[in-house]
């Protein structure tokens, strides 16, 4: 949950800054209701009220409440524990519920009577294959449909796309794909960057298209990155040792 958040907001500010962000995910977290909870928020179980957003904070404190009488702070209080009293079980209830499916999923696993379901392979077989990010506060991109090349050692997948660029991921990441219409036609015209390509020089996915990449390797350069800038992306296959900073 958290993570997923940072992603979204880290989208439209700076990634460096996603410390900055976690207090407004946590409180969104906390006065958001729960499924698992009878439909309450942590902060309503917590103190027995709902929040108060922004808006509503002027209408709230029109009416003068005075904070040193007891017997306004009694009646609160026994507001409270009646209220905690009839919603306090529900929620009990509905989070052990929610829970139990976990709860034998876990046993399962731990009996020694699990097997992980087996993905059979075979060339020029077409799978979904979903890309993992090399920077984890970047957004997964969507599946994509490969065609199997070659299968290597370890379970190791040659995958080739209709733009004729291959990758090597692991079959762990690729998913059967049984769509009836697939055209396995190779255009090379058709290839563009993925949003999870990292530049090799300064780590970072943004700017996917002022990226140069390299030829079966996932991964590439910003134009800006290269120790002699270009000003566009060349067209066609292109190669210049002159330009690369490093080699990895």
């Amino acid at each position: 949950m958290c993570k997923k958040g940072l992603w979204k907001i880290c989208l439209t500010r700076n990634k460096k800054d996603w410390d900055l962000a976690l207090p407004y995910i946590a409180m969104g977290y906390k006065m958001s209701k729960h499924v698992s909870l009878f439909h309450f928020s942590p902060y309503f179980l917590l103190f027995g009220r709902h929040p108060i957003p922004p808006s509503s904070i002027a209408a709230q404190m029109d009416q003068v409440v005075d904070v040193d009488s007891p017997t306004t702070w009694a009646k609160v209080i026994a507001e409270r524990v009646a209220l905690f009293k009839r919603v306090m079980p529900m929620a009990m209830d509905n989070l052990s519920i929610a829970q139990h499916p976990n709860t034998l999923r876990y046993a399962h696993t731990r009996s020694g009577s699990y097997k992980p379901k087996v993905r059979q392979f075979d060339v020029n077989d077409f799978v979904y294959f979903q890309q993992q990010p090399n920077d984890t506060l970047d957004i997964s991109s969507g599946r994509t449909i490969l065609r199997i090349k070659a299968i290597r050692p370890s379970s190791v997948l040659e995958l080739q796309g209709a733009n004729e660029r291959t990758i090597r991921d692991h079959s762990k990441n690729c998913a059967p794909c049984h769509l009836p219409n697939l055209d396995p036609t190779i255009i090379t015209s058709t290839w563009i960057p993925p949003l999870d390509y990292p530049c090799q020089v300064c780590q970072w996915t943004d700017d996917a298209d002022q990226m140069l990449l390299r030829d079966n390797y996932n991964g590439g350069y910003h134009l800006f990155c290269l120790k002699l800038e270009l000003t566009q992306v060349p067209t066609n296959i292109w190669y210049c040792s002159s330009f690369f900073p490093t080699t990895p």
